[in-house]
């Protein structure tokens, strides 16, 4: 299955706009480190089935990391003009980053030899890919490489 980068800003949109979605991903965002459009990304790869490899997962870090630095500076710049007149065209510029950092994840993406639809039904312990977790949850929290625990997993299931 090959996504485009406009089907996943859709996705990302829509999905973000769930009830309590946004408020998740921003706690995940703020309190743990977690960059929302990579989660959102493996969101959607958990949504329709597809298992990523550490390689095609190392892959897309590799593009968070080149990309997510003017975010960050961008985000804090915005913060600060929190109730002035330059508030909304900073927000804007945000996500035009932000959608140009998806764009670079879609082309990982696709351009990685290894993510693999799988069902559920059909894997066994012979398959390359069983390794991967079948729950969700457990799939999310070894894409992101964190350990759940209380203090994450009710964000990270309201992003599920």
């Amino acid at each position: 299955m090959t996504l485009t980068p406009e089907a996943f800003w859709q996705y990302s949109v829509n999905h973000y706009g769930k009830p309590g979605v946004a408020e998740a991903c921003l706690i995940l965002q703020d309190n743990f480190g977690i960059n929302v459009n990579l989660l959102l990304l493996y969101s959607w790869c958990i949504a329709h089935n597809i298992t990523l490899t550490a390689e095609t997962r190392n892959a897309l870090a590799v593009s968070v990391a080149t990309t997510n630095p003017a975010i960050e500076q961008h985000r804090v710049q915005r913060r600060q003009a929190k109730g002035t007149p330059q508030y909304n065209a900073l927000k804007q510029q945000e996500l035009n980053l932000e959608a140009l950092q998806q764009q670079a994840l879609v082309a990982v993406l696709n351009t990685s030899q290894n993510p693999v639809t799988v069902e559920n039904d059909t894997k066994d312990t012979n398959d390359t890919m069983a390794a991967d977790p079948i729950d969700p949850l457990e799939r999310l929290s070894c894409y992101l490489n964190i350990n759940v625990n209380p203090d994450i997993t009710t964000h990270l299931q309201a992003v599920l």
